[in-house]
């Protein structure tokens, strides 16, 4: 549900818009450093991949990933097994 969200859109002074999605509850991931808790999703628009926020678990870094980079955990309640 989307009340479960924070979505901002953010305007500079010229034409360019950011949104920035505060997940609810955080999702798991998998990042080419190790396996994380993914916060925030920056979308910068069409022309730019969206940038997800993860908290590593290993030692609570806080990193940007590009969305090539990331993979949703298992989760058996969305059927997600691998």
């Amino acid at each position: 549900m989307v009340d479960d969200y924070l979505l901002n859109t953010i305007t500079d002074s010229g034409t360019n818009r950011m949104n920035l999605l505060q997940l609810n509850p955080p999702v798991s991931v998998l990042t080419p450093l190790g396996n994380g808790i993914a916060l925030l999703i920056i979308d910068y628009g069409i022309t730019f991949n969206t940038v997800w926020v993860v908290a590593l678990k290993e030692d609570g870094q806080i990193k940007h990933f590009d969305s090539n980079d990331i993979k949703v955990d298992k989760n058996y309640t969305f059927g997600i097994l691998k």
